[in-house]
């Protein structure tokens, strides 16, 4: 495609790894004269729709490809219920990337999607685990090791999720059963403010939820892995400090998954790495605060790669929303 695609334009592409179907989403200037591609990573439970503030962005949409995609078991993935670990699942995803043909990729992952992009900058770092170099890793409401509160909330998750799997309900029965999972867990990962504010659109939210995660076993097994990323062989730590691109971490000052101390640990395992907490924001800093987290991206993609006329050659402002803490 030599032109850039509309601001509402998203092509669909399904790429096969390891006999494994991967759905993914590009939107942007697919042209080789784009700029660079930046590469989403999404938290948990939520897809590329997590995103929709950062991807309609016109400086973004102009310069860059912007390639999402489902992970296994999620959206228009296949499902797996066993024989992956996290470090598999890394494996696919640059399979992916590079099936993709990403060129300069940036990554930008929330939470634990944060996590597996920086391992990533750190496994490519060292062993040159993608064929393109990686150019920059912004995270989001992520933590180098789980909270024992997150833990619990966690294997509560996962347990409720396999006693779906195991009751040999009716669909309409399940696809209600996972909404009730998500009903207990919204009030845990989005700030005060933005639930209220999102109270109107609770059922289209939690509908939303159980279209993106209808495996119930295939969930609980993907949540298992990633809750289990670290092992004595493959702890994830030394990974973080091998990563040599500029990394940005930012946290939502009310993270209740991810509080922001534990995203400091995160900013601090890095050796190139700034860190920023925004206010008013939970789990989600990217939905609940989206105009003070553009801010944030804009600069970091100008950092990176240089300003854009859209963008602005301004020098970055920090805005009452958000706190500098490097």
């Amino acid at each position: 495609m030599s032109v850039p695609l509309k601001a509402r334009e998203m092509l669909k592409e399904v790429h096969v790894v390891n006999g494994r179907e991967y759905c993914c989403y590009i939107k942007g200037n697919c042209s080789d004269d784009r700029t660079a591609d930046l590469v989403f990573f999404n938290g948990l439970f939520s897809g590329a729709s997590s995103w929709a503030y950062q991807t309609r962005m016109p400086a973004l949409l102009k310069h860059y490809r912007l390639v999402m995609f489902d992970y296994p078991c999620q959206g228009g993935s296949a499902a797996v219920t066993e024989g992956m670990t996290a470090f598999d699942l890394l494996q696919e995803l640059t399979v992916l990337l590079t099936q993709l043909g990403v060129k300069k990729p940036l990554l930008i992952g929330h939470s634990v999607g944060g996590m597996l992009g920086g391992i990533m900058a750190g496994l490519h770092a060292s062993d040159h685990y993608l064929q393109a170099e990686i150019q920059g890793l912004l995270i989001a409401n992520s933590g180098a090791s789980l909270p024992d509160s997150t833990k619990n909330l966690f294997d509560d998750i996962q347990a409720r999720l396999m006693s779906i799997h195991e009751a040999g309900l009716s669909a309409p029965d399940v696809r209600n059963a996972i909404k009730d999972v998500f009903r207990s867990f919204i009030p845990q990962a989005l700030d005060k403010g933005y639930q209220e504010m999102m109270l109107p659109f609770m059922d289209d939210l939690l509908e939303g939820y159980a279209d993106y995660n209808p495996n119930p076993q295939a969930l609980a097994y993907l949540l298992k892995i990633l809750s289990e990323r670290d092992t004595a062989e493959k702890p994830m730590m030394p990974f973080l400090r091998q990563a040599t691109c500029p990394v940005r971490v930012v946290a939502g000052a009310n993270d209740r998954i991810f509080p922001p101390a534990k995203v400091q640990e995160m900013a601090d395992a890095f050796v190139n790495a700034d860190f920023f907490s925004i206010a008013d924001a939970g789990h989600s800093v990217m939905l609940e605060q989206s105009r003070a987290f553009n801010e944030l991206l804009l600069d970091f993609v100008n950092r990176v790669f240089g300003p854009s006329a859209e963008a602005g050659n301004i020098n970055f402002r920090i805005t009452p929303a958000i706190e500098d803490r490097s």
